[in-house]
């Protein structure tokens, strides 16, 4: 699933978030366990300053099915965000 993915980057790469937030939301819905789409959502909502949904984001990725090594991938990104860092 993850070549769905892939040219939906172009959306964040072109500073498109709103339409990034919709194709990777989408991807999930479709595949749960896609965690390049999950990485993907994280980095357009950071860049909206979302951060209440990259919270919701990454409850919604530990109940899912995703593998545990893809779930702490997530939890790294999402710690290395600048933005979200704990000072």
């Amino acid at each position: 699933m993850a070549g769905a993915v892939r040219p939906r980057c172009k959306y964040l790469s072109d500073g498109n978030y709103e339409e990034a937030i919709i194709a990777f939301t989408a991807a999930i819905e479709i595949d749960q366990k896609n965690a390049d789409a999950y990485l993907s959502l994280v980095a357009a909502y950071v860049a909206t300053g979302d951060y209440g949904s990259v919270e919701e984001l990454f409850s919604k990725a530990c109940d899912s099915d995703m593998r545990e090594i893809d779930v702490k991938l997530l939890a790294n990104r999402i710690l290395q965000s600048p933005e979200l860092s704990i000072t």
